[in-house]
């Protein structure tokens, strides 16, 4: 490799190590900066490979592409390191025997942590590749899987709670923008799937991320939700699951979501008084007029929602039965509930869309899995499609 001229000098002692430590670290830094620069020419190719054929087909040249780029940047680095290892010798020449190995072990020390420090940031970043690999094979592994392949599900999110595990003890890899993309991946999965246990201990290790990013709060605000209400069991049997889905929802309502938390909170006081009417529901339907314009619409499609489990369940559930005995018993004692919840779809076109898609994608699924009765109709055919790719996670499994 081509290194930096290196002037001619007559410096001593401290001086001298000095220099050639500034000079270590500025060549430690160039490095930095050329890998960064690599990688993101490495990313932006691969998302232009994307965008023309699609994941599947370039997943395996992500990984190729990766660890060619990290390969050659370690050996650029191991280069710098003997070359000035080299100068340093020839430097030391002038120096004392009794200060020269003195001098010199400071000298390749200060060097060694500079170049150390990169080498750990490539260890790093060849980490977060993976990570990155993972959810989106994690995405195509499980296209087209439902419940019943429940231990083919598990085997599969095992290898990528690992790389959780692992990801989650590096703040320096968890605080970057694109973990947040990442990890929205995963959590689709997870949520779709409605594992429980792994939801919980991402939860535990990472909560703190998770809850700074609005897309993720409202989709675990939901999970949580629909676990506590959808449950049997009473509020006082699930504290562990109550709290998790109070601070989700407050979260949401902290970002760009404020209607979850008052969804989630209508729904808990009215489980709590056994699906009767109460001073502390009455106050949280009224409070529902607070909310601006948009949140306000989505309030009463979650409502509309959580009262017909097929718009939610690819196949409805004890949860989902649950939601609807809830959603029944609120209409009963606040008739007005069922006049906001069709006066919302009848004024709202991107909600009667939004419904009209989730009924497409349930026909979809149903006849992709042998179901010819759920088949769409040919004039649906295009339509499906658009829908599938438009949504992911519009229905859960």
């Amino acid at each position: 490799m081509d290194t930096p001229p290196t002037p001619k000098f007559t410096l001593e002692g401290k001086d001298l190590l000095d220099h050639l430590a500034e000079r270590a670290a500025q060549t430690a830094r160039a490095e930095l900066l050329a890998r960064e620069e690599r990688r993101n020419r490495t990313i932006a190719t691969v998302i232009a490979l994307l965008g023309l054929v699609g994941v599947g087909a370039v997943m395996g040249g992500l990984k190729l592409l990766v660890a060619q780029e990290m390969e050659q940047i370690q050996q650029d680095v191991d280069e710098v390191q003997a070359y000035y290892e080299t100068r340093i010798d020839a430097q030391l020449e002038r120096l004392s025997e009794s200060t020269r190995s003195e001098v010199r072990a400071e000298v390749l020390a200060e060097l060694g942590k500079e170049l150390g420090d990169v080498k750990r940031q490539l260890a790093l970043n060849s980490q977060f590749e993976e990570y990155s690999e993972l959810a989106g094979q994690l995405i195509e592994q499980l296209s087209g899987v439902h419940r019943a392949h429940d231990r083919y599900v598990a085997t599969v999110l095992a290898e990528s709670m690992a790389a959780i595990r692992a990801v989650a003890a590096q703040p320096e890899l968890t605080s970057r923008s694109r973990f947040i993309v990442v990890t929205r991946q995963i959590v689709d999965v997870l949520v779709r799937f409605n594992r429980v246990a792994e939801i919980d201990e991402l939860d535990t290790l990472l909560g703190d991320v998770l809850r700074t990013d609005p897309e993720l709060t409202k989709a675990l605000a939901d999970h949580y939700g629909q676990l506590v209400i959808g449950s049997p069991l009473p509020l006082s049997e699930q504290a562990e699951h109550v709290a998790r889905l109070e601070t989700y929802a407050e979260a949401a309502a902290h970002t760009l979501h404020a209607e979850k938390q008052l969804v989630w909170q209508l729904f808990l006081e009215f489980k709590r008084n056994d699906f009767r009417r109460s001073a502390a529901t009455d106050g949280l339907l009224e409070s529902s007029q607070d909310l601006p314009p948009a949140n306000r619409e989505q309030f009463w499609f979650d409502l509309c929602k959580y009262s017909d489990p097929t718009l939610w369940l690819l196949e409805p559930d004890q949860q989902g039965r649950q939601m609807q005995r809830l959603m029944e018993a609120l209409v009963q004692h606040y008739p007005i509930v069922q006049r906001m919840m069709q006066q919302t779809v009848a004024d709202n076109p991107a909600i009667q869309q939004n419904i009209a898609e989730r009924r497409l994608r349930t026909r979809a699924i149903m006849a992709t899995a042998g179901r010819p009765d759920a088949a769409p109709t040919a004039e649906d055919e295009s339509s499906a499609v658009d829908a599938a790719s438009a949504g992911s996670n519009l229905l859960r499994q």
